[in-house]
């Protein structure tokens, strides 16, 4: 795979979530439209694991993103947008895949996004969304969301600045004998 390092704007944790997706016309995050998705493309799957608790406090800055996206035709380049929501608050976009190929509805196809949230995340409940569009011409072809799989639900995450380890203070035992 090909790493790559991008840094988001601060997460906009407060507000509605609407019209705040790339594809604001035609996405399921943007409510005060009419979700249009192309019949030709589909989600089959997706799968999340949270890695990195430093503190051991149930919140994690470790996301592994795995999904499988699916097409009537042969093949099909592709690229996705992912967004994550702060406990019901507005989509923050924090990855763009580059483009891929999806082949018919083969599991040979699936992608993985490794993501560490490095800072700006407060400790809270996140939702996934995952847009799909056409290489070509950018065209909106589908979505997953937290209404489709709870995979992509509820979410314990928190930034790597406030997952630091406890520090282990030496604990002091005084005997007395007599």
């Amino acid at each position: 795979g090909k790493i790559s390092e991008h840094e988001y704007d601060a997460l906009v944790a407060t507000g509605k979530r609407e019209k705040t997706t790339k594809s604001v016309v035609h996405s399921k995050a943007g409510f005060s439209a009419q979700a249009v998705t192309n019949a030709d493309f589909w989600f089959y799957t997706a799968d999340v694991v949270l890695f990195n608790d430093h503190d051991n406090d149930g919140y994690y800055h470790g996301i592994d993103l795995l999904f499988d996206a699916d097409t009537y035709f042969v093949a099909a380049d592709v690229y996705a947008v992912v967004y994550l929501s702060l406990e019901g608050g507005p989509w923050n976009e924090y990855a763009v895949t580059d483009t891929f190929t999806i082949y018919g509805a083969s599991s040979d196809d699936e992608y993985v996004i490794v993501t560490e949230l490095v800072s700006g995340y407060p400790s809270g409940s996140y939702d996934l969304l995952i847009e799909l569009f056409d290489a070509y011409d950018d065209a909106f072809l589908a979505w997953f969301g937290p209404e489709d799989t709870s995979e992509l639900a509820f979410l314990p995450l928190e930034d790597a600045d406030r997952d630091r380890p406890v520090e282990q203070v030496p604990q002091v035992i005084v005997v007395h004998e007599h």
